[in-house]
């Protein structure tokens, strides 16, 4: 396979291991860790991934891990491609419908 789609797999793979090192206590260690993944995830695009952070986020108890999977999934949006055609939402042409429904 080429190297881009053996180093999302690995991604995906390695994402759980990555995640248990937000619970690490030795701030040198987590911090590393921390900074590692927001170099890799912009290279790396997994998007079920992003399904594992947001679970991860929504019901671990550790509160660091949870800071770190709102700071991977903040990377993602940021970095990450997006249809600016709107083609596979009706965001684009004005349907806050969707923003709406979070806020109720």
């Amino acid at each position: 396979p080429p190297p881009a789609f053996v180093g999302r797999l690995l991604l995906k793979d390695m994402l759980p291991t990555i995640l248990d090192m937000s619970k690490q206590t030795v701030k040198i260690t987590r911090t590393h860790g921390v900074n590692m993944t927001i170099d890799i995830l912009p290279h790396c695009r997994v998007k079920s991934c992003i399904i594992v952070l947001l679970e991860k986020m929504k019901t671990h108890q550790n509160r660091t891990l949870r800071e770190d999977c709102a700071r991977y999934l903040r990377c993602v949006l940021e970095t990450w491609p997006w249809d600016r055609t709107g083609s596979s939402d009706n965001i684009s042409n004005n349907d806050i419908s969707i923003m709406k429904s979070r806020k109720e």
